[in-house]
């Protein structure tokens, strides 16, 4: 009986000590993989605070990577922790256990790629390399990867940023790649004060038009008409695609309402109608025919490109430019379908939008 208390006894004593240690096995890979995720943060936000630094500058596009932390300065200039570093900060996460976060985006590590991707002008595509660190501060007089100082989880990130243009093939209301495959109804109105109201390649015809164009040259030929992706936006399609604010495959997957000053990507047709009217500032992309129906009171301010047919009904109102490279049919009723060319809007959409903007998916690997 007392050996079998005894064997007893002991047997619950490890499963006691079994249960603690996996207890504290959990906790401890929890605590890691909470540390883990914080360090992707941090890499992140280095990713995402360079891409502010690039679009801050004042000269575009930028020739150097040169973050400036100058307290003498009136006002200071407070741009990173460690300008011989390059961009970097760091931030209390805890101060049970004094857990720290860095990132540091290094001067050595961000490259002027543009010429690697065919593009012509320096400093249109930059590679950006982040390290985020998590990290015990033992001691604030030291460096975070010095002792007592101690790093607990390392992670690099890594992406490209390049800058986005807005050139239509012609200062014109309506840019078709054919003349002969524009019409316009009554009812319509093409306004372009001081420019042309339809412009089109030569030798491709000449438009149909039924309706009022109010314009320095109501339409014309361009001898060196280009509407190709990479020379209206200076990047390819697949580029353009991961650039975009937001994507969707028709417009019925397209939010309520568009945000302000965004870039949208319609990969395939889209259709606009009562129900749902396009309505919005920024540059619409569709990858596809895109109909604006009758009765929607479609109303959008920006540049438009359509890689289809473009069909526009009334009433609807569009100031900005319309670019299309298929069939061009501006459709009128009792009300009246209007395109506007906006110089204006057209700028204050290149200073918004035509900064640098994410272009490849951020990759993540784990170091420490």
């Amino acid at each position: 009986m007392l050996l079998a208390i005894l064997v007893m006894a002991t047997m619950f004593g490890l499963i006691a000590v079994s249960f603690v240690f996996l207890q504290s096995a959990k906790q401890s890979i929890s605590q890691q993989l909470a540390y883990e995720g914080q360090t992707t943060n941090a890499a992140q936000a280095g990713l995402v605070d360079t891409l502010s630094w690039f679009r801050r500058q004042t000269v575009q596009p930028v020739s150097s990577f040169a973050p400036v932390l100058d307290a003498t300065a009136s006002p200071p200039v407070n741009e990173t922790d460690d300008a011989s570093v390059g961009l970097v900060r760091q931030y209390e996460i805890s101060d049970l256990g004094n857990v720290w976060g860095r990132y540091e985006v290094r001067i050595s590590e961000v490259a002027d790629v543009s010429q690697q991707r065919g593009k012509d002008n320096a400093g249109s595509v930059w590679e950006l390399t982040s390290h985020g660190y998590v990290y015990i501060q033992h001691d604030d007089t030291k460096s975070y990867d010095e002792s007592p100082n101690r790093i607990l989880t390392q992670v690099e990130a890594r992406t490209e940023i390049q800058r986005l243009t807005l050139v239509p093939p012609a200062n014109a209301a309506i840019n078709a790649d054919r003349g002969d495959a524009v019409s316009t109804a009554s009812s319509t109105r093409i306004f372009s004060d001081g420019n042309i109201g339809i412009a089109y390649p030569n030798s491709t015809g000449s438009p149909s038009r039924s309706g009022e164009v109010k314009a320095a040259i109501l339409q014309s030929t361009v001898a060196d008409y280009n509407s190709e992706i990479s020379a209206v936006f200076g990047v390819s399609q697949q580029e353009l695609i991961a650039m975009a604010d937001i994507r969707a495959a028709s417009a019925a997957d397209l939010p309520d309402s568009l945000p302000g000053m965004s870039l949208v990507v319609i990969t395939g047709n889209a259709t606009f109608t009562s129900a749902q009217p396009l309505s919005g500032v920024g540059v619409l992309v569709v990858f596809g025919d895109l109909t604006l129906s009758a009765g929607s009171a479609s109303s959008y301010n920006g540049l438009i490109y359509v890689t289809g047919d473009y069909t526009q009904g009334a009433p609807s109102s569009i100031s900005g430019v319309v670019i299309a490279k298929g069939d061009v049919a501006i459709q009128g009723s009792s009300d009246f379908s209007e395109v506007n060319y906006d110089q204006s809007i057209l700028s204050q959409i290149q200073r918004s939008l035509g900064q640098y903007r994410f272009t490849r998916n951020q990759t993540f690997t784990r170091i420490q």
